[in-house]
Formats: structure tokens, C-alpha cells, sequence
């Protein structure tokens, strides 16, 4: 039998992806290190091209054995399930896992509501579906097989994956009372630059350190005070009193915002507007599913709830006469004004 009709071979490549690295992923498996190395020998003898990039250390599964990741997924979840005794005996035929999918969310924005609602309509629509969650899995992420949808703070550079625009978003600047008590409040924009400025790190897809008012501008990049960390690290330095926040989504602090223990300050002031994007692998992009999934997800974050910009921004009373119109929904210049 050839070893690519060895499903061994196949789980192997699965938890090399999980794991890094092929030592682990033999011992998950309970499998020989000698063995799982003869295994992956000959299996890129039949390919024909190489699995493992040896040159790293640990090797690393190459790029071309990342792009078949989301199919591998797909024939261990499906033989999982006509392994499982429900599928032997008859009784669960199209009632348990057929297939398998997983969203990845951004930390900076609570999906909480949306990943319930979901969940909720595909078990009508898709009751054959296991759907899963991860956050900021990222372009790579995406490619490789951590996610099959993505939502992105930006619009995706890769070639191999397909994306739809899904609106924009805004943060503006958030103190908490407890700053306040110890360090006071930016009366303007000039003294933010003698307070601790929390920012999304660097790295972050969106990244961009400015702050704007109508037809003003200031880079907040040469400020020495300023924090650079991720979503999580950004909230809770926010709420414990150690900076003035600029990124941070209005729904990831929903709670405090309610409670008025996180307050919106140098009110006119914000992030300029970045895209929001809803992606796939280019692959996927006609499955109807992973469509119906896009579209689910791009009518929630367009929608001017709750869980929107748009909700606090008029909630706080914060201006939006300097916001160029292209970013507002139809009529809601007006009725953020009203």
C-alpha cells in the first residue's frame, strides 16, 4: 500500500502542524520516532517534493505542505466520524461530525454575541456542521489551516487568499477613573504627550499612530510615553489606571464603558478609520457555507448595533460632523446627531 492511503501518515502531518515539531507529534501519536521519520521519508518520495524544511530547527512543515493542511483537516474529521461507533452501528449517519470549520475573530473586538447567534442558526442551517473559534490567527494562520474564515483589521496582501469588504472601524482616546484619580486628564490635544498612550503593537495588521479631528493630525509614533501591546494587555493596563487607550474596540470594553469606569476623552478625537475585511482561502471561496458564513459575519459587524462604533458614539455624545461621510451607513450622519 502506498503510504499517501496511510491515514497514520496523514495525522502525523496534523500534529507536526500543531505541535512545530515532528519528535512531539510522534509522541502524541504514540508512534516510533524512527517510524514517524520513515513515514514522512516516504511520503515525499511518492509527492515528490519535500514536507519537512530540515533546515530549520525544529523542521517545519514547508509552505507546500501548509497549503494541503485544510484538506487534511477535512479527511481526519470526516474519518473520525464514520470510524465512530454511531456511524458503525447507523444510528448517527448525518447526525454527528461531517465537517468541520473554524472563525477567527479579532481579540480587540467581543464576539461573544455574535459567535452565540452563529453557532445558533448553523445548528438549523447546517446541523452537520462543527464550528470552532480562535482569534487573530492572521494571514498565515489563515493560509496554514488554523482558520478557514478570518475577519481582518485590514485588507489581506496575500494572493492565495479571497476577502470582502465589511465596513470600517474607529476607536478614540479612553481613560479610566482610576488615570484619572492618579494622573489626571489631557485637557487637550498638545499635553497627551505627557501621558502613557496605550497602543496595539507594531506587528498588529492595523496598526497606525494617529489621531485625527477633522482636518487635523497628530503622530503619536516619536511620543516618548507610549505602550505598545496586544488587545488583552492594552485593556487591562487601561482599566487598571496605567494609560490613555487609542485602539481599543468600543465593544471589547462594553462593560466599562456602561459602568462609566472607562470614559471617552478629548472628545472629537479618533483613530482614522481602518478597513474591516471578512476572509477565506481563495480554494474555499465557492463553497456556500463558507459564503453563507462571510455574509453572516459582514451583515453583524456592518449592522449599527451594540456592538458598533457607531452605538457609542452617539451613546458618549462624541461628535461625528468631522467624520467624512463615505464611512457612515446611509442616514446615520443624522441620526448620530439627532
Amino acid at each position: 500500500m502506498n503510504v499517501k492511503e496511510n491515514l497514520k501518515v496523514w495525522q502525523l502531518l496534523s500534529e507536526i502542524n500543531k505541535t512545530g515539531n515532528l519528535t512531539d507529534a510522534a509522541k502524541s501519536l504514540d508512534i516510533p520516532l524512527s517510524r514517524a521519520s520513515k513515514l514522512i521519508n516516504q511520503l515525499e518520495e511518492e509527492l515528490g517534493y519535500t514536507v519537512l524544511d530540515r533546515s530549520k530547527k525544529p523542521a517545519l512543515l514547508t509552505w507546500e505542505v501548509k497549503k494541503l493542511m485544510p484538506y487534511v483537516q477535512r479527511l481526519l474529521c470526516n474519518w473520525k466520524f464514520i470510524s465512530s461507533p454511531e456511524f458503525i452501528k447507523g444510528t448517527g449517519v448525518r447526525k454527528n461530525l461531517e465537517y468541520s470549520l473554524t472563525v477567527s475573530f479579532p481579540v480587540n473586538s467581543d464576539g461573544t454575541k455574535f459567535i452565540n447567534s452563529l453557532t445558533h442558526i448553523c445548528r438549523t442551517k447546517y446541523p452537520n456542521l462543527q464550528l470552532q473559534f480562535t482569534s487573530d490567527c492572521g494571514e498565515t494562520g489563515l493560509l496554514n489551516g488554523a482558520a478557514d474564515i478570518a475577519w481582518f483589521g485590514y485588507r489581506p496582501k496575500h494572493e492565495e487568499l479571497f476577502w470582502v469588504p465589511s465596513g470600517y472601524q474607529f476607536t478614540f482616546p479612553m481613560a479610566s477613573k482610576k488615570y484619572k484619580k492618579r494622573f489626571g486628564i489631557p485637557k487637550n490635544i498638545e499635553e497627551l504627550k505627557n501621558h502613557t498612550i496605550l497602543m496595539r503593537q507594531m506587528s498588529n495588521g492595523s496598526y497606525y499612530p494617529i489621531l485625527e479631528n477633522g482636518q487635523h493630525s497628530i503622530d503619536l509614533s516619536s511620543y516618548s510615553q507610549v505602550f505598545l501591546g496586544d488587545a488583552s494587555v492594552c485593556k487591562r493596563m487601561l482599566i487598571q489606571g496605567e494609560g490613555i487607550a487609542i485602539d481599543i474596540g468600543a465593544s471589547f470594553v462594553d462593560e466599562e464603558l456602561e459602568s462609566e469606569e472607562v470614559f471617552p476623552i478629548l472628545t472629537g478625537w479618533h483613530r482614522p478609520p481602518w478597513p474591516i475585511s471578512i476572509a477565506c482561502r481563495k480554494e474555499n471561496k465557492n463553497e456556500r457555507i463558507v459564503q453563507d458564513i462571510i455574509e453572516m459575519i459582514r451583515d453583524w459587524y456592518t449592522r449599527p448595533g451594540r456592538d458598533h462604533w457607531i452605538y457609542w458614539y452617539k451613546r458618549l455624545q462624541i461628535p461625528s460632523e468631522n467624520l467624512p461621510g463615505i464611512y457612515l451607513p446611509f442616514g446615520w450622519r443624522k441620526k448620530l446627531n439627532q
